[in-house]
């Protein structure tokens, strides 16, 4: 409101805008695995919506396994994830790859091993491109930035962390000046602020956010840590609240920050429907040599084949073409269970989740005012239980592992091709797309007939510009001065 001659003035846009504020706090919820798998089910029915989670996973070396595992638990893939304290370099992110995604991550500082870095996993469903002149990383403030294209609203994501060693003004300018860069819709910003929202201290970043139109979705406290205060410090802003479906925080967690979430109404690409069961081969040079042996060995000196018996020849070919090249592989349909669980990833290790899950939920229905610590038995009875189930998931990574160079022992290639996955070093399957009179196409005949149509225009239209001027013929050539 504004006061006017005395006269007290009352906006009702900013009455709207309150309660919507409001109204989105109120809804802000914690989450078990039933509960935030029955709302992204929900949610997700009609392939209409993204849903982002984001965790400060303190040290990717120490924790980035048990967090995929804690996500496999989720029949729906995510839209995207942010992470932030990963504690590597982006020359480093391959190391740290999640099945059915692609990463963009930030150097982190120089000068520090620890409490550094931050990245974001993209669907491969997705079609993104990277914001370099938002990526930044200052002892201040650390980010990085892609735009979503492929959805009915093209999405602006930024994954942000506040190191809490730097200058809280500089932090605050810095923030500032990218709000000022970001477009003015259809933003989410996922981080670790460092500014408790609990506190009165936090006044100058709430107007900085409300000063640029950005809301905070979460109301609930985000840190616990024994012999804290429980704090709101981790938080997903939008300057675009008409497409907020849901958000909340899941009670699972890696380190002592909650992981956050958000649905976004917008509509997803349509997949292609692939092939469950398609069969792959390896033609490399042991296998061809084998082949051609077979085939001296079944054709040479003996029947003479022809038109009337060309069947029978041909399917003795493809029966050698099975036998040398085809890849006997335990599976090869895609699980519909869930597109991101890892191999490694039993049932068993999925049931311990949960447990850890369990014990956490108990010790943290104790954290009352008198005892803002919470049972201290049941603490450590839960952190007991985390530190054992990390060891087993990191030792059955190492067991499957450990299997697959027994079975490919012998095959330099296939031995070669196992230490490049580990390290990394495999390719990934970007999908081809490519944007034809403003339209996203994804179908590879009419990405390649596009570049035919612009490579044979090239030279028309050069022969356009040029005949668009008055031609130099050989009367006028003669009339221009020496």
């Amino acid at each position: 409101f504004t006061v006017v001659d005395n006269i007290t003035i009352v906006h009702l846009d900013e009455i709207e805008d309150v309660s919507e504020i409001n109204e989105i706090h109120k809804s802000c919820k914690n989450y078990d695995h039933k509960s935030f798998k029955n709302l992204i089910k929900l949610y997700h029915r009609n392939g209409q919506n993204l849903t982002g989670i984001f965790n400060n996973i303190d040290g990717n070396a120490a924790n980035f396994d048990t967090f995929v595992t804690e996500i496999s638990q989720y029949s729906h893939p995510l839209s995207f994830i942010g992470l932030a304290e990963t504690n590597i370099d982006a020359n480093l992110k391959d190391l740290y790859r999640i099945p059915g995604y692609l990463s963009e991550y930030t150097n982190k500082l120089r000068d520090k091993s620890k409490g550094s870095g931050v990245g974001i996993y993209i669907n491969e469903s997705l079609t993104y491109t990277r914001i370099d002149k938002l990526c930044m990383c200052t002892p201040n403030l650390e980010s990085v930035f892609v735009s979503i294209t492929n959805v009915g609203r093209p999405q602006t994501v930024g994954v942000l962390y506040r190191p809490p060693g730097g200058s809280d003004k500089d932090a605050l300018h810095e923030f500032e000046s990218l709000l000022n860069q970001v477009p003015d819709r259809n933003v989410i910003l996922l981080g670790d602020f460092n500014f408790n929202l609990f506190n009165k201290g936090s006044a100058s970043f709430e107007n900085i956010l409300y000063g640029n139109n950005f809301i905070p979705l979460i109301s609930l406290a985000t840190h616990h840590k024994p012999g804290c205060v429980p704090s709101l410090i981790d938080n997903i802003l939008t300057n675009s609240t008409d497409n907020i479906v849901s958000a909340g925080l899941l009670d699972t967690r890696v380190s002592h920050h909650s992981p956050i979430f958000c649905i976004l109404e917008c509509s997803m690409p349509e997949e292609p429907e692939l092939d469950p069961c398609k069969p792959k081969y390896d033609y490399c040079e042991s296998n061809m040599t084998k082949f051609l042996e077979d085939i001296q060995t079944n054709f040479c000196g003996q029947v003479c084949y022809n038109v009337e018996n060309f069947e029978i020849f041909a399917n003795k070919i493809k029966l050698l073409i099975e036998e040398n090249f085809l890849i006997e592989s335990e599976s090869f349909k895609k699980s519909k269970r869930n597109m991101i669980a890892n191999p490694w990833i039993t049932p068993g290790i999925i049931a311990s989740v949960k447990k850890k899950e369990y014990l956490y939920k108990q010790w943290k229905s104790t954290i009352k005012e008198p005892n803002p610590l919470g049972d201290s038995d049941l603490y450590l009875t839960y952190s007991k239980f985390r530190r054992q189930l990390k060891y087993i998931i990191r030792s059955a990574k190492k067991l499957y592992y450990c299997r697959k160079f027994s079975k490919v022992s012998g095959n330099m290639k296939q031995t070669w091709a196992l230490i490049n996955e580990l390290r990394g070093k495999t390719k990934t399957g970007i999908k081809a797309s490519f944007k034809i009179d403003g339209s996203l196409v994804k179908d590879k005949r009419v990405i390649s007939n596009g570049f035919n149509m612009f490579f044979s225009s090239i030279a028309g239209k050069l022969n356009a510009k040029l005949c668009s001027s008055k031609p130099i013929g050989r009367d006028t050539a003669c009339q221009r001065p020496l």
